[in-house]
């Protein structure tokens, strides 16, 4: 720090205008100079005040924020504690004797499923290289074949036509696959040759889909009292042909079985 006696007593002993002023001058530079040092010195302390400050109190919201932490890892694990000492109750709870059939019981489970599995891996049937399991082995066409044989109710799409049509009732028509069954009565015919104009059986909108290849044979039944020779047939006309030698019935049933 400068003496300011000394300046001061230099500016009283300057005799000449010029040594008082650079007197002065010097003084004020002197104090000047003192000043600026003391300034920058107190900017310095306050700036390193500043910094010290604002980390000090970073600091404090980090151990706030690790202080937050802490509380909340402490309550979890309170309540792990209280969670743990719930399933020791629930533990000390059970009964053992039931507890150790229930162990056994499922180790019976257990035995079961494996002999299972055991069984099924024995059954097993192996995949077969170029077939999926879908593939239908089972042909289409025996499929068809199998699928014609279910019986199909034809009855309503077949007629009676010819001059002795009144006389004929249609009772069933019936398709099993490639086999065709016609069953009827016949009534009040007796002693009598039987053409196709006089009785024909045929599909109504399709008269010759339905028509055996050759010539079958007429069957005929006893009706009440009554039955009937005869050697009538069934041509692939769809017509009848023959003669009824001989009925003691008024009505006499009838079955043709053929091939189409």
């Amino acid at each position: 720090m400068a003496n300011v006696s000394e300046k001061i007593e230099k500016i009283r002993e300057s005799v000449y205008g010029k040594e008082v002023r650079d007197s002065i001058a010097s003084s004020i530079e002197a104090m000047n100079e003192e000043c600026t040092e003391a300034v920058g010195g107190y900017t310095s302390a306050i700036q390193t005040a500043s910094s010290a400050a604002e980390t000090a109190i970073e600091k404090s919201k980090l151990a706030e924020q690790s202080a937050g932490k802490a509380d909340a890892q402490a309550k979890a694990a309170q309540t792990a504690a209280k969670e743990a000492e719930r399933a020791v109750e629930e533990i000390q709870k059970l009964d053992v004797t039931e507890l150790k059939s229930q162990v056994s019981d499922l180790s019976g489970n257990v035995d079961i499923l494996q002999d299972s599995m055991a069984e099924l891996k024995r059954d097993k049937v192996d995949k077969a290289e170029g077939k999926g399991l879908s593939s239908n082995d089972f042909t289409s066409e025996y499929k068809k074949a199998l699928d014609d044989l279910a019986p199909q109710e034809l009855t309503t799409q077949f007629q009676v036509t010819g001059s002795l049509a009144a006389q004929v009732t249609l009772k069933k028509v019936v398709k099993f696959g490639s086999i065709m069954m016609i069953a009827g009565e016949l009534k009040n015919i007796s002693d009598k040759w039987i053409f196709d104009s006089d009785i024909s059986i045929k599909h109504k909108t399709s008269p010759n889909t339905y028509l055996p290849g050759y010539t079958a044979p007429v069957h005929f039944g006893a009706n009440n009292s009554g039955f009937a020779t005869s050697n009538l047939d069934y041509n692939a006309q769809g017509g009848f042909y023959g003669y009824i030698r001989s009925i003691e019935s008024s009505t006499l049933s009838f079955q043709i079985l053929y091939l189409i």
